[in-house]
């Protein structure tokens, strides 16, 4: 049970990490844009590399935050995770807000409640983690 309580808790941090991963696009591109009067026209093998480029440093910046965000959801440590949002401006309330949804129609009507509300958890979970690149 101590398993899927981590699991549930990195599962809530989830949208911090959307939001951080979409506030650093928004931001990679802006610089894309910024640059490329100075880039001139380039091929469109030349623009697929920049972009790759840029996209991997992104990946890179981002992945030791990512992590810490995660590591700190499994050990439920909320005083870690909100000053990890004030660091990287993402909202904390998105964390704490975040609950596993009551599926509304019962996966096996012979289960209790518990272990429909953990199948129900662990398919989203599975959702998100089949829909990131």
């Amino acid at each position: 049970m101590e398993r899927f309580q981590q699991h549930q808790r990195t599962v809530n941090v989830a949208p911090a990490i959307v939001a951080l991963q979409r506030q650093a696009e928004e931001i990679r591109q802006a610089e894309l844009r910024r640059v490329q009067i100075r880039l001139g026209s380039l091929s469109a093998e030349q623009v697929a590399a920049v972009e790759a480029l840029t996209r991997g440093l992104v990946n890179k910046f981002l992945h030791p935050p990512m992590q810490a965000f995660k590591q700190a959801a499994r050990e439920g440590n909320s005083v870690r995770l909100d000053a990890l949002c004030e660091a990287w401006s993402v909202s904390a309330a998105a964390i704490h807000e975040a609950e596993p949804e009551v599926p509304a129609v019962a996966v096996n009507p012979t289960s209790s409640a518990t272990e429909r509300v953990e199948a129900q958890t662990m398919n989203e979970a599975e959702a998100r983690v089949e829909t990131r690149p």
